[in-house]
C-alpha cells in the first residue's frame, strides 16, 4: 500500500509554495515494501506544428507522425492556436487520432487564440495505445497551408518492475 512522504508533498503542496505543481510524479509518492523499479510516468509532450511545412500541407490533413508512443495511456490532447490557420477553402478543422479524427475536437475555429482542452473533447474516457499513435488536424473543408498550433499529448507510461 503505498504511503505519502509527507516532507515531499509539503514541499511541493500548490497552497505553501504558490503555482507551483507537481513535476515529477514518482517524487511525490513514495511507495512500501521492496524496491523493484517499476515505474510510472505522467508526460506532457509539446511540439509546434507550422501548417506551412508540416507533413500533409496543402491537403486536407496534417499529421504529426508517432506522436503519442506506444504502451501508453493517453488522457488526451490539448492544443493552441498561435498564428491562425488558412488556406484555400478551409473553414474549420478537427483535432484527433489515426481512425479516430474527432476525438479531441471538431468544428475548431482558425484563428490565432484559440484554444483545445477537455471542453472539446468528444472522447469520455482514456485511451490505450498498444502502438505509436499519429495526431491529426483534419480540415473540415479546403486544405491547410499556412498557420501554427502548439500541440500536447497527456499520457501516461509504466513500465515492469525489474529485479
Amino acid at each position: 500500500m503505498p504511503r505519502f512522504n509527507a516532507t515531499k508533498i509539503a514541499a511541493i503542496n500548490p497552497i505553501a509554495k504558490g503555482s507551483r505543481e507537481i513535476e515529477d510524479f514518482q517524487d511525490a509518492i513514495v511507495s512500501s515494501g521492496p524496491k523493484y523499479r517499476g515505474k510510472c510516468a505522467i508526460t506532457t509532450k509539446e511540439t509546434l506544428v507550422d501548417a506551412a511545412t508540416a507533413t500533409g500541407t496543402g491537403s486536407i490533413t496534417l499529421t504529426i507522425a508517432s506522436f503519442i508512443p506506444a504502451k501508453s495511456i493517453l488522457l488526451g490532447v490539448t492544443a493552441y492556436v498561435a498564428t491562425t490557420l488558412a488556406g484555400s477553402g478551409l473553414g474549420s478543422w478537427s483535432l484527433g487520432l489515426t481512425n479516430h479524427t474527432t476525438y479531441y475536437g471538431t468544428t475548431l475555429a482558425l484563428t490565432a487564440g484559440t484554444g483545445v482542452d477537455a471542453g472539446n473533447w468528444v472522447v469520455t474516457a482514456p485511451v490505450y495505445c498498444t502502438t505509436a499513435v499519429d495526431v491529426l488536424f483534419t480540415g473540415n473543408a479546403g486544405v491547410f497551408s499556412s498557420g501554427k498550433v502548439h500541440l500536447c499529448a497527456h499520457y501516461i507510461t509504466v513500465t515492469a518492475p525489474t529485479t
